[in-house]
């Protein structure tokens, strides 16, 4: 068994190749030998913002978003966006946003 950067103790085959199927729930590693103590000071973590502001001296602080000039801002061009004037909208429909370079826009 590996021990990763954490201190998650990782099975010898990590990240698993096969899993096997069926509709049992799949076996967590970290949940059936967990370590005594997570530091959630190295690498990646998820979801301890609320851990951490309870825990420690650190403050939830919210920015407003600022427009910048250079962000993509998407108008209605084509016929299906138009709509008839009836609520014209522009969307990427396949995600994404994209930059012309000879307009020099998003």
């Amino acid at each position: 068994m590996t021990i990763s950067y954490n201190g998650i103790p990782l099975p010898g085959e990590w990240p698993p190749r096969h899993i096997g199927g069926g509709d049992d729930p799949l076996p967590v590693p970290y949940l059936s030998s967990p370590p005594a103590v997570v530091p959630v000071d190295v690498g990646r973590q998820l979801f301890v913002d609320d851990f951490l502001i309870e825990r420690t001296t650190l403050k939830r602080v919210y920015h407003a978003a600022e427009v910048h000039e250079a962000a993509p801002v998407l108008s209605p061009e084509t016929e299906l966006e138009l709509n008839r004037g009836q609520c014209p909208v522009a969307a990427p429909f396949n995600d994404g946003a994209w930059y012309d370079p000879a307009d020099g826009i998003f």
